[in-house]
């Protein structure tokens, strides 16, 4: 099988699955898009389900990369800030590519789980310990609960919250209020100076 044809199929399917959803994106659809007939594209794809839970596969894991280059060379505080923004950009923006109804799919959602969540939360917890290394978390702070809290403000700002804040300005301000609990003095200046710059 051609990988170029396999990988034209998971970008236009990507993007139909982010516009339309899964029901909205037929096979018809993405054979008719891509001029390919039906029967090759199911030659790569036996069916829609395999199709999405290998475009999910793709976005986690270019993701995953991304936060690892981004968070490689600056201390662990700034680290956690970027790995929040790159999650919560994933999952919102520009048009939110983990739609509600992916989750009712369980192929993708174990695959969310030991593709992407699993390894996230490993790399939370690297960051944590970088920053508690560097003196700018409290020592007792348990990384584990951190990425809990994390979670739980994801999906706090994928619901309208507050007619004053943007889905975005409340995940920051929150995030902001949960780093600045944990950090040391030192942390907490450093988180200060890094929110008056980005204001």
């Amino acid at each position: 099988m051609d990988n170029n044809t396999k990988k034209q199929i998971i970008d236009r399917a990507s993007d139909a699955f982010a516009r339309y959803g899964v029901k909205g994106t037929t096979m018809q659809f993405l054979a008719e898009s891509l001029h390919i007939s039906k029967r090759t594209l199911y030659a790569y794809f036996p069916d829609k389900y395999l199709l999405l839970t290998e475009c999910v596969r793709r976005a986690c894991m270019a993701n995953l990369r991304a936060i690892r280059a981004r968070t490689a060379s600056v201390d662990g505080l700034e680290a956690l800030w970027r790995t929040a923004d790159s999650v919560y950009k994933l999952l919102t923006e520009p048009s939110p590519f983990f739609r509600a109804e992916f989750a009712r799919v369980r192929s993708v959602r174990t695959l969310f789980n030991e593709c992407y969540r699993t390894p996230l939360l490993h790399l939370v917890k690297e960051l944590v310990l970088r920053a508690q290394t560097q003196g700018l978390i409290s020592p007792k702070i348990d990384p584990s609960q951190l990425f809990t809290l994390f979670e739980e403000l994801l999906v706090a700002a994928a619901r309208e919250v507050s007619p004053a804040w943007s889905r975005r300005e409340f995940f920051d301000r929150v995030f902001e209020l949960c780093l600045l609990g944990i950090c040391t003095g030192q942390g907490r200046e450093r988180l200060n100076e890094r929110i008056s710059n980005n204001r």
